[in-house]
């Protein structure tokens, strides 16, 4: 069993709970819009401005959650002792998650610092 990199695992932690709010409020935003258009504007322009809008926000914020999971996965790999697969996740999807802005920037780069570390063994 390897020794565990313990910052990498912190900064990885964190990053992926950056993800996840970042998921939350743009999903929170994503209800407050529908709820703006299906009460004040006609239907005939709601078909048009909210539909194509709405699944695009809705796959982006799927996509984010995936990502936010994946990489507090690869973040608790990382405490199991899996340096190099916990690392690797940590790092492609801190850097797969930046449609969705990365868990606020500070999120991506967290998790590319983090994951780093965690393959440098830190």
């Amino acid at each position: 069993m390897s020794k565990r990199p313990v910052a990498g695992f912190i900064l990885s932690l964190i990053s992926g709970i950056f993800i996840i709010l970042n998921v939350a409020l743009l999903s929170l935003a994503h209800i407050f819009a529908l709820i703006y258009f299906t009460v004040r504007q006609p239907p005939w322009i709601w078909d048009r401005l909210v539909t194509i809008p709405a699944w695009c926000l809705l796959l982006l914020t799927v996509f984010g959650a995936v990502c936010g999971l994946l990489v507090l996965i690869g973040a608790y790999c990382l405490y199991k002792g899996r340096n190099v697969l916990g690392g690797v996740l940590v790092i492609l999807f801190s850097i797969l998650s930046l449609p969705i802005s990365g868990g606020f920037i500070i999120g991506f780069l967290l998790g590319v610092i983090g994951g780093a570390l965690a393959l440098a063994g830190i």
